[in-house]
């Protein structure tokens, strides 16, 4: 991180603690004109076991 200006290594600060945050998912960093203008974070959450859906009759 040397030679970055505060607002650079600010950023970047920012963007690893999204990544330490997130244990599965995706991280998407939005850029128009070469600057970062939005980070969105999809986090998902993993099932150890199947939970079978009941099937009701419809009536």
């Amino acid at each position: 991180m040397r030679g970055w200006t505060p607002a650079e290594r600010a950023l970047m600060e920012r963007i690893a603690a999204v990544l330490r945050g997130v244990r599965y998912g995706q991280v998407n960093i939005v850029i128009q004109d070469s600057r970062v203008v939005q980070i969105e974070v999809l986090e998902k959450t993993r099932l150890v076991e199947c939970y079978p859906l009941e099937h009701r009759p419809k009536g």
